[in-house]
């Protein structure tokens, strides 16, 4: 069972794939850190994403397009598909945990 965390990365690093390697603030591919770096950053002085809350998250903000002075990501694109956007936008709604309940639940048995 491949838990939710691990299907974030793999978007996010498709999307980076085919683009010179991203610098954020000196943590490159900062999705691949441990969940809570992930999660906090600091990215461009800003946090990554806000547990709970999709659309405040900043991580949400940039892959939909312009925010902040930033250009939408990954620079030039191709751009995230509207189906991974959702699945990333519920898992942080679901307080982008770093194990599901599923997963915890088949570990145990």
């Amino acid at each position: 069972m491949e838990i939710r965390i691990t299907q974030v990365r793999a978007i996010l690093n498709r999307l980076a794939d085919g683009h010179r390697e991203p610098r954020h603030s000196g943590k490159a591919r900062f999705w691949n850190l441990s969940r809570d770096e992930f999660v906090n950053g600091p990215i461009y002085q800003k946090k990554p994403i806000d547990p709970g809350k999709p659309q405040e998250s900043f991580l949400v903000k940039i892959l939909k397009g312009p925010v902040d002075g930033f250009a939408q990501m990954p620079a030039g694109g191709p751009y995230i598909s509207a189906g991974d956007l959702t699945f990333i936008e519920q898992w942080i709604a679901d307080g982008a945990p770093d194990m599901d309940a599923e997963a915890v639940k088949a570990l145990a048995s």
